[in-house]
């Protein structure tokens, strides 16, 4: 675990395992920019996304559900990360029946 340093802000984007998932992303695109003489002005790109779902019962007097899946970037400072259309993305829309009314 890294130290805690007085005014030191951590993220989950400090964590062990992005930073790995980062790095072999970084060796991948080495090698393949490596890998032909036109790419070697390329810039890499390596995103951490996160996919969840959230819903619920959008009527009282209904027995159906609405549930969405958002993706999100992660590498983004964390106020873009959960403004819509900027590091939020709606990826599936989901409706469906269920049995009782809350």
């Amino acid at each position: 675990e890294k130290p805690k340093q007085v005014g030191y802000y951590s993220d989950l984007m400090d964590g062990d395992v992005v930073q790995h998932h980062l790095s072999i992303m970084h060796s991948k695109y080495n090698r393949w920019r490596l890998s032909k003489e036109e790419r070697k002005n390329s810039e890499e790109v390596s995103l951490i996304l996160s996919e969840f779902y959230d819903g619920g019962q959008l009527f009282k007097s209904k027995t159906s559900n609405f549930w969405v899946l958002m993706t999100q970037i992660l590498n983004l400072p964390p106020t873009f990360r959960g403004k819509l259309g900027i590091g939020m993305f709606l990826s599936a829309i989901y409706s469906g029946e269920h049995l009782e009314a809350e």
